[in-house]
């Protein structure tokens, strides 16, 4: 009588363990930057409801320097609540440095932790990597700062006054 040999043919137990086990450590690792990727994005809301601001104080300065944006935030601030899904509030300063200010609103069911709520992140504008002053001259750079201000500091716009949003939650814009 002959020997008859068996093959396997599938998996075994073990292999499928050791694969659902890499698999999950994958996801664990995976995971959390994808939650800050996806908190990212919706603060990222922030910088286009500012562009409303932004324009205004441009316009501002193109029309009569300082006092020009000293008017066009008046005027901003004056228009109403600026505000969407995941921010409460656009302010813009009326004195130097002439901010313009984004509160961000976290509350239940919009995505965004609860801690974040009434975080900050502020742009500012330049001109001639400087505070906008009587004597500017040139065209407005902006500034953008959360909890940090390397980027700006990196290309040396020298108004950057910090906001209190976390660098991690920010476009890399604002960090």
């Amino acid at each position: 009588m002959g020997c008859v040999v068996r093959k396997y043919l599938g998996f075994t137990l073990i292999e499928l363990m050791i694969v659902i086990a890499i698999v999950g450590i994958l996801v664990a690792m995976a995971l959390p930057g994808y939650q800050d990727y996806i908190i990212r994005a919706k603060v990222t809301e922030a910088i286009v409801v500012m562009s409303d601001a932004k324009t205004t104080i441009a316009e501002g300065y193109i029309a009569d320097g300082v006092q020009g944006i000293k008017n066009a935030a008046l005027a901003f601030n004056e228009q109403g609540n600026h505000s969407s899904k995941y921010v409460s509030s656009i302010k813009v300063m009326t004195e130097a440095p002439y901010s313009i200010t984004a509160t961000i609103k976290a509350q239940r069911g919009n995505g965004l932790p609860l801690t974040l709520d009434g975080k900050k992140i502020l742009i500012t504008p330049n001109v001639a990597h400087e505070m906008p002053t009587a004597s500017s001259k040139g065209e407005i750079d902006w500034a953008c700062t959360s909890s940090t201000n390397i980027t700006a500091a990196e290309r040396a716009l020298g108004s950057r006054p910090l906001g209190t949003m976390p660098a991690n939650y920010v476009p890399a814009e604002c960090r």
